[in-house]
């Protein structure tokens, strides 16, 4: 058994939850809707599952790690079941019981899974898709709860995160338990966070929130935003004395309306933003949510690589002005590179690359993918090196700023620019919560940019306005010729907008015309 604090293993998860449940077992592990789970009550219920996966048929001594698929809403039993997988030597792979059966079949195909995890929301209809399926819901208080003594390996499995490619292909990446948890500790530390702190992570499935939470003790709260709705969250950030937000800032935007009239959050120390452009108002915004002197973080992170880079924002901002993705952790380096792989000469735009000794392994099953963009450092130290895809730049400081995608690059009028850059205009506006640039063809063959914008609560997002807004920061080449204003913009799983729901804009724009 490793220690409680063995680095560089996500092994060390397990010891860590059984360590905690034994040294300060009621401290509190979870916080649900229906109360709060300590970690005495998470490792033994962690403990049923892990026994539940062992006593299948299938699997037999010496058949190696394996995975576990897991179809749950976002609940208590979710957590539990994440640690009952890894306790059993699994790696457990994420599964959205929203999907319909044609979204989930081709995942359980391409996973493989051993037995798929579920509730008793989706355990029925999951039966007609899956050889073995175990609801986690009904095992109840009656099975073993002995601490299986399995402990992977740091090369072993710890999660496969299936993300859509550009083609619409899902991909799994995978992670194993070093980089797992190499990653999440890299995070815990630029939070400080410790385990009197009480964490809220605004996410699908937050791999590094789950992980990162419960290895150092601290709670974890269990929130379903399309369950609970924003006012409620709002609320429950206030009673639970959450000290720590991780969110993406279009849905900090919503929350922070929600908590406008109840004054600053007393305990909430810190507000970590991650998988969207942050800017000097949503720093401002954040402020507002806390007493004087709270933490605001900035993270960039992907589905490859949980933490790439991050800062903390010391001063106040413009609210106009852009929070730069920051410096990479410790273990971490970043370098700009050509297309041919040289490195780009300083001061200039390059695609950024990672290079880590708790590099992931690539791409599930697809070792095509896996080439294209993971390696292995040339030297002989055996750190891995990834391609993200994302243009980058350096600043005076030595903090990377991210310019957008590599394949995202569109040429207007001789200007070269990605619609992220517009996009992160669009939203300094106070009356856009989120923004979508796409670019698309008229009859006449030009390419032609449109915006989907979707407004901040309560707010009236006035697409004249905006074009001027947009006008008197950007180039008259890139400045959209359409705004379209949304209630809503379409969604991922993870929280993300969904570039690929946005209908056409052409018909749109030819009415807007007419």
């Amino acid at each position: 058994m490793l220690a409680p604090d063995a680095p560089g293993s996500l092994a060390g998860i397990v010891a860590r939850i059984e360590h905690h449940a034994a040294v300060r077992g009621a401290a509190p592990a979870l916080l649900g809707p229906d109360g709060v789970m300590s970690y005495a009550a998470l490792n033994r219920a962690a403990n049923r599952v892990a026994h539940a996966l062992l006593a299948m048929p299938e699997r037999s001594a010496g058949s190696g790690n394996g995975l576990v698929a897991i179809c749950m809403a976002p609940t208590t039993e979710r957590i539990v079941a994440v640690i009952g997988a890894l306790k059993a030597g699994f790696g457990y792979v994420p599964m959205n019981p929203a999907l319909p059966d044609e979204g989930l079949r081709p995942l359980l195909e391409h996973a493989a899974p051993r037995c798929v995890l579920t509730d008793a929301t989706a355990s029925a209809r999951l039966h007609s898709l899956a050889k073995q399926v175990i609801d986690a819901s009904a095992l109840g208080d009656d099975g073993p709860e002995t601490n299986p003594g399995r402990y992977p390996s740091g090369d072993d499995i710890a999660f496969i995160r299936y993300t859509s490619g550009s083609t619409g292909v899902p991909k799994g990446v995978v992670h194993n338990h070093r980089a797992a948890m190499g990653q999440s500790l890299s995070y815990n530390a630029i939070l400080d966070l410790g385990p009197n702190d009480r964490v809220s992570v605004l996410a699908f499935f937050p791999h590094a929130g789950i992980l990162g939470t419960l290895a150092v003790g601290a709670a974890l709260q269990v929130i379903d935003p399309k369950r609970d709705g924003i006012r409620a969250i709002a609320q429950r950030l206030r009673d639970e004395r959450i000290t720590v937000l991780q969110v993406f800032p279009s849905a900090f935007r919503t929350v922070a309306i929600a908590l406008r009239h109840g004054g600053p959050l007393p305990a909430l120390r810190c507000v970590a933003f991650t998988g969207e452009p942050v800017s000097g108002a949503d720093v401002a915004m954040a402020r507002r949510c806390m007493e004087p002197g709270g933490l605001v973080v900035n993270k960039l992170g992907s589905s490859e690589f949980i933490h790439i880079a991050s800062c903390t924002v010391d001063a106040d901002m413009p609210a106009d002005s852009v929070v730069p993705a920051g410096f990479p952790p410790a273990g971490v380096s970043l370098r700009l590179m050509e297309a041919d792989g040289s490195t780009t000469p300083a001061g200039e735009v390059g695609e950024i690359e990672v290079r880590s000794r708790f590099m992931g392994t690539g791409y599930w099953k697809r070792p095509d993918l896996t080439a294209a963009v993971f390696s292995v450092a040339a030297d002989g130290s055996g750190d891995g090196l990834y391609r993200t895809g994302d243009l980058g730049r350096f600043d005076a400081d030595g903090r990377l700023v991210v310019l957008g995608r590599v394949d995202n690059q569109i040429k207007l009028n001789g200007f070269r620019t990605s619609p992220e850059e517009i996009e992160d205009v669009l939203s300094r506006h106070e009356a856009i919560a989120a923004a979508v640039v796409r670019p698309f063809t008229d009859e006449r063959g030009r390419v032609l940019l449109a915006a989907f914008v979707q407004p901040s609560a309560r707010a009236v997002a006035e697409p004249k306005v905006l074009r001027e807004f947009a006008r008197a920061r950007l180039p008259e080449a890139i400045v959209p010729v359409s705004i379209i204003v949304r209630d809503e913009l379409p969604r991922t799983a993870a929280g993300k907008v969904d570039r690929r729901a946005l209908p056409d804009p052409l018909p749109i724009w030819r009415g807007q015309q007419a």
